[in-house]
């Protein structure tokens, strides 16, 4: 529950989540935990009302999600609601960039970390007519009459991924290549090329659903059955203009996909993901560890279970052993950082992993006083980093 808000009324889905940032910090062997509420601007709008304004993905279901809609476009015209301040909730991912500290959702602009407070950052050009389309969608009819949302795959249609080159001056420095298949890709994992080959490495799946099917009653963006994205490898020839799709272990779901940041844009060994357990839920078990330099079958080179499926953790991020250049001392020489949570005593924990061995037993395992909520993306900042942020308004 948000700390400045009541139980979430309506319909809800993990993407609708008020933001809060979790951190700890780890010092001459210590941890220090803390939290901090994004004060977003759709949150503030609502603190001053003392009620919800924003209509939330979990409720855009069926003609009921109609009516939510319909409601959201008088508030704006009305005057209640301002979506030009923003309607993100800055509950997503965490970057960090020019010396500051970023929390992200897709719908709005950043919102960076001040020495007092979390505010809005605005960028030239922004996303100024981006709220604007909500109020604008349409409804199909049979949509409706199923009780589904307003979003629907269509599984007759191809997959295209478009290659821009770093040195683009025109959009014919764009190439365009298409697979028959229809796919969803949620999170990439690495890219790089080799002579007149690019190297794609992402999470895909067959579809994607992302208001959860009617009469569920979880919170969950969709569930198990609908989401089970696997590893691949998509590879694209400059030169004869095909492509192909592998995938790394065809019977294992997983998501999350992490590397060595350091190594961004250049040919990696290792790839790091969350692993789902199979039911009514997404739940991430396990931790997963690819090596992509191994034949096809035998990619999978490590697991990590985090204690039994009472426990659930979440995106695990690399840090190098060394602090230094990752390649002196082996790209997978380095730890594992995530949060486990327990679902039995409700307690959450810091967990750290050996990426090098990938033993189930943790390097240090940190029990926080408060239960940190399944999130979706986290980040390490060195200290360095953190002494040199600008807190200066922008």
């Amino acid at each position: 529950m948000h700390p400045f808000k009541t139980k979430p009324k309506g319909g809800y889905n993990w993407f609708d989540g008020d933001g809060m940032l979790h951190g700890c910090r780890i010092k001459a062997g210590k941890v220090a935990y803390s939290n901090h509420a994004v004060r977003t601007a759709r949150l503030k709008q609502e603190l001053q009302a003392g009620t919800p304004l924003f209509f939330k993905i979990g409720e855009v279901k069926g003609f009921a999600g109609f009516l939510h809609v319909l409601l959201f476009a008088a508030k704006v015209r009305l005057g209640f609601v301002d979506p030009e301040k923003g309607i993100g909730t800055a509950n997503t991912a965490v970057v960090y960039h020019a010396n500051r500290l970023l929390a992200l959702q897709e719908s709005d602009m950043p919102y960076a970390w001040a020495s007092s407070d979390v505010e809005r950052i605005h960028f030239m050009g922004g996303y100024s007519t981006h709220s604007l389309l909500i109020p604008r969608l349409t409804l199909q009819q049979n949509m409706v009459e199923k009780n589904e949302g307003p979003f629907r795959w269509d599984a007759s249609r191809p997959t295209r991924f478009w290659l821009l080159q770093r040195n683009a001056v025109s959009s014919r420095d764009i190439r365009c290549f298409t697979y028959p298949e229809a796919m969803f890709v949620m999170h990439t994992a690495a890219a790089f090329e080799e002579g007149d080959i690019v190297y794609l490495y992402a999470s895909a799946q067959p579809r994607f659903q992302l208001v959860a099917p009617a009469g569920t009653t979880h919170g969950g963006p969709v569930s198990h059955s609908l989401w089970h994205p696997k590893l691949y490898e998509f590879t694209f020839n400059l030169s004869s203009g095909e492509m192909t799709r592998t995938a790394l272990a065809p019977g294992l779901s997983s998501d999350m996909p992490a590397i060595d940041r350091s190594l961004t844009g250049r040919k990696v060994r290792y790839v790091y993901a969350s692993t789902m357990s199979t039911g009514p839920l997404v739940r991430f078990d396990r931790l997963v560890k690819y090596d992509l330099a191994a034949p096809i079958g035998r990619k999978v080179v490590g697991l990590i279970d985090h204690g039994g499926p009472r426990y659930v953790g979440g995106e695990a991020f690399f840090v190098p052993r060394t602090g230094g250049p990752v390649l002196k001392c082996g790209e997978d020489d380095g730890y594992l950082l995530t949060y486990v949570h327990d679902t039995v005593s409700n307690v959450s924990s810091f967990v750290v992993y050996d990426a090098r061995t990938f033993d189930c037993e943790p390097v240090a395992r940190v029990k926080l006083p408060q239960r940190v909520p399944y999130g979706f993306h986290c980040l390490h900042v060195p200290e360095r980093d953190l002494k040199e942020q600008d807190f200066s308004s922008s």
